[in-house]
């Protein structure tokens, strides 16, 4: 019944303790021309621990993730655009940062009321 259910018993002989075992995948193969119920076989069985599961993640887990993603994407964009620039030599130095930081003086409260 190996083959046939997924839930089986395995006893060590040495010390009799007894596993309830689950097969979760198996393969099979013969390398003879014929087998027969006369055919002795080698039967083989390798035992590994079931890779343990992800844990679902929490609705807000998720979006915490999510938000984290979009704050690297941004940064990601923002490096991009500036290395752009910078390689087309429209803008030096601390020229976007001093802008930046204009900017945010004048439009960080307002911007940070649309997102929320």
């Amino acid at each position: 019944f190996f083959f046939e259910s997924p839930h089986f018993e395995l006893t060590i002989v040495d010390t009799n303790e007894k596993l309830k075992m689950k097969n979760i995948s198996h393969s099979t193969f013969y390398q003879a021309a014929e087998i027969s119920d006369d055919t002795k076989i080698v039967f083989r069985i390798k035992l590994q621990q079931e890779p343990a599961k992800e844990k679902e993640l929490t609705k807000d887990q998720k979006l915490m993730v999510n938000a984290v993603n979009e704050v690297v994407l941004s940064r990601v964009r923002f490096k991009a655009l500036e290395e752009i620039l910078e390689e087309k030599g429209l803008i030096k130095g601390d020229e976007l940062f001093d802008k930046i930081e204009k900017v945010a003086k004048r439009d960080f409260d307002t911007l940070k009321k649309e997102l929320l």
